[in-house]
This record gives C-alpha cells, sequence and structure tokens, in this order.
C-alpha cells in the first residue's frame, strides 16, 4: 500500500485541488509528518493536511456557498462532534476584507457561551483560512416562528431571554454585537426546543475588558468609547448610532432587541418608513413605538413594558440587557396563540428598509450626492480609541457562515 500511496502522491491527480476524500485516505497510512513533508513537496499545503486529520467531511456536497468561501459539515475526529467548517481562499478577491475578518476572529475568541455561535479554532496558512465553529443549522427564528401552529407571548419571551443572556455575556466581556435583528439569530437545529445561537460578530467591538466583568455592563450606559455612525441594520438602528458622527456604548445592542421583541409581538417592525433616510430620522425623533394596534390589546401589559423600556430614546434610560432578564414578562407572559402576529409574519415577503436595499441612501446621508458613489466603493473607516474598526456599509446580512 506504500507503494501505491507513493504513485498517488506522484501522480499527475495529486495537486493543490486534491479532494477530501483522497486525503482521508491517505491519512490512513502516513504519518501526520510524513505527509504534511510530501504534501508541502509537491507545493500543496501542509495546514491542509493537518486540518484533514483532525476533521472529517461528512458530505459530498457542502452546506453552502458565499463570496468568499464554502461551508462543510465536518466531524471532529478527537471528540466525534459535529461542526460548521468555513473554507477561504487567500488568492484572488475573495478575502478583501481581511481586515474585517480578523476583527470578527478576534471578538469571537473572547466568547464562549450557550447561546452565541462559538467558534471552535481557526487554522491559518499562506493559502488558505478555515474556520471551525458551532453547527447551527435550524433556520433563523423567523424559520422557527412559521413552522409552528402556535406562536405564544410566552414562546416570543423564550427567544428573548435567550438572546439578552448571550448580550449579557458579551457585554461583560466588552463585546458589543452592532448587528442584533431576527437574521442573525440562529437555531441550533430544527428542534422544536432547540437552543437560540445568535451569529454574525462582523460589526462588533472589542471595548478592551481584561476579562469577565457582569457588573460593568450595567455600569456602561453613558458610554461613549464606540465611534462611528450608521453601522448595522436600518430596521434596528439604535437612535444614537442612527447620525453622523455617533458616538456610543453598549446599550445600542438593547435597543436592537427591543427591536426585536416588538416584531415577534406585533409581527412588525416598530419603525417603518419608505427610505432608509425617512426611517433614521423617524428613529431619533420619536418618543417611541406605537403600541395602539389591536394585537397589543390582546397581549400582557408586561409585554409592552419591556418593549418601551429597551426602545427608549436615551440610552441611559434603557435597561442593561443584564436588568432586562429580571424583568416580570419573563414571568407572566400569555400562553395564547397570537394568530394576529403570526399571519403578519407569514404574508410578510420582506422586511421593509433592509440595509441590503439601503446602501446608496445610507451613503448619501452619510457623505452627500456627490460623494455616493466614490464612498460606496470605499470603506468607510470607523475607529475605536484609535483603531481602525471595519466599515458599516460591510455585508451586514452576511454572518461568517456565509459571507
Amino acid at each position: 500500500m506504500a507503494v501505491a500511496v507513493t504513485a498517488a502522491l506522484t501522480g499527475a491527480g495529486c495537486t493543490a485541488g486534491i479532494g477530501f476524500g483522497f486525503r482521508n485516505l491517505l491519512l490512513r497510512y502516513l504519518s501526520e509528518e510524513a505527509l504534511i513533508s510530501e504534501l508541502e513537496a509537491r507545493g500543496i499545503d501542509g495546514e491542509e493536511a493537518r486540518v484533514s486529520r483532525q476533521w472529517e467531511t461528512l458530505d459530498d456536497k457542502p452546506l453552502g456557498k458565499g463570496a468568499s468561501g464554502v461551508v462543510y459539515r465536518v466531524r471532529n475526529r478527537r471528540d466525534k462532534n459535529v461542526y460548521a467548517m468555513k473554507v477561504m481562499e487567500k488568492s484572488g478577491n475573495n478575502m478583501n476584507d481581511e481586515e474585517s475578518l480578523q476583527n470578527e476572529i478576534k471578538c469571537m475568541r473572547r466568547l464562549r457561551h450557550r447561546h452565541i455561535v462559538n467558534m471552535i479554532e481557526v487554522v491559518e496558512s499562506e493559502k488558505k483560512m478555515w474556520i471551525f465553529l458551532d453547527m447551527a443549522d435550524g433556520g433563523n427564528i423567523y424559520d422557527r416562528i412559521l413552522a409552528l401552529d402556535h406562536f405564544s407571548e410566552k414562546s416570543a419571551s423564550n427567544i428573548i431571554r435567550q438572546v439578552l443572556k448571550a448580550v449579557h455575556y458579551m457585554h461583560s466581556n466588552g463585546i458589543v454585537h452592532r448587528d442584533l435583528k431576527p437574521e442573525n439569530v440562529l437555531l441550533e437545529s430544527k428542534d422544536p426546543d432547540s437552543d437560540i445561537k445568535v451569529a454574525d460578530f462582523g460589526l462588533a467591538v472589542d471595548m478592551g475588558f481584561s476579562g469577565y466583568h457582569p457588573e460593568e455592563s450595567m455600569n456602561l450606559k453613558g458610554s461613549l468609547d464606540i465611534h462611528g455612525g450608521f453601522c448595522g441594520s436600518p430596521i434596528a438602528m439604535a437612535p444614537e448610532v442612527a447620525q453622523k458622527n455617533a458616538r456610543y456604548g453598549p446599550q445600542c445592542d438593547v435597543w436592537s432587541i427591543g427591536c426585536m421583541a416588538y416584531e415577534l409581538l406585533s409581527g412588525s417592525p416598530p419603525f417603518t418608513a419608505k427610505t432608509a433616510k425617512a426611517l433614521f430620522k423617524m428613529i431619533r425623533e420619536s418618543d417611541g413605538p406605537c403600541f395602539k394596534e389591536k394585537t397589543w390589546t390582546e397581549l400582557s401589559k408586561e409585554s409592552t413594558q419591556i418593549c418601551t423600556g429597551m426602545l427608549k430614546k436615551s440610552p441611559t434610560e434603557r435597561p442593561s440587557a443584564g436588568e432586562v432578564l429580571h424583568h416580570p414578562w419573563f414571568r407572566h407572559a400569555k400562553e395564547d396563540h397570537m394568530a394576529s402576529m403570526h399571519s403578519l409574519l407569514k404574508t410578510r415577503k420582506t422586511r421593509t428598509t433592509d440595509a441590503s436595499d439601503s446602501e446608496d441612501e445610507i451613503n448619501e446621508t452619510l457623505f452627500g450626492e456627490a460623494d455616493k458613489k466614490k464612498k460606496k466603493e470605499m470603506r468607510r473607516a470607523q475607529t475605536f480609541d484609535g483603531q481602525v474598526r471595519p466599515s458599516p456599509m460591510k455585508s451586514v446580512n452576511q454572518p461568517l457562515l456565509s459571507r
């Protein structure tokens, strides 16, 4: 068999494009050191061989393909657990947003929580990068809601509680997400009782905490340490973020969770407008969302209270994520099916004024008509304590698994 392996390695089929299956066959007959030596001698990535030795690709077809890479379902050969592996080629234009990706990785390295899509490992070579993440293939929370025959206020409270737990943990570690929305809240599996997991840290900011400080997340309501406006998705953007030269702190995430809770309970976002510019103006100037629709009369008073609190215009008047977790709504939420909300979500095919449709308008708001085209082509730098941060306009609807 050793002769056959050597022949295979020296044959025309052994190239940088060598398939996972063939690689796995070779691993059975060569030690890691011998295999890597042989592969590198023939111009094949040694780190790729290490990845193949530790991780088994489970399906012939990938889970998905994005602009910068391909996602596979893999099993760790040691613990036998299943994860998602994203493979990104460094050649060409696939990793032209590498600075943003490195920032995302930096933030995710600091986190490990039940309700977060955790990063398990990162492997990097001159040619490729492999990122291993928790598997969360149950869709997003919309998928769950639409698949259920019964969705109650209590169901919504269970979702929001899990998101708040994740965000309180993030803030306690000095990480601010900045793009919380239903599309970035995933399900671990398709099981009806599957855990919720927050994904997409592409716009996250690391505030530089030295460790885990849960009390600090409640003491940063007036923080102005994060710079850079119009960051995230317009439909869930906090008023302190929806402006030029914005300065703000972790409370922007609480606002976004408030938007999510409002929509889960009523079937519509708290603020809607025909254009992003009009939406930003409404968010900045409004004293809060409307609760006059019939839907709200059918819900508990606590549901209105918790949404009102998280959607306070002033960040200092909003409760922190940790404080919201103690709200009585989580104990008193009703079990009745929310038929009108369920119907609204089923009939709404697209989200109003989503970021993916509003980039031109946002660039015009930021820079004016004359510079709109130029600025769309250039990444607008943001700063946090003097460090360059990713542009608010970078693929805000594409989590790490799909970019």
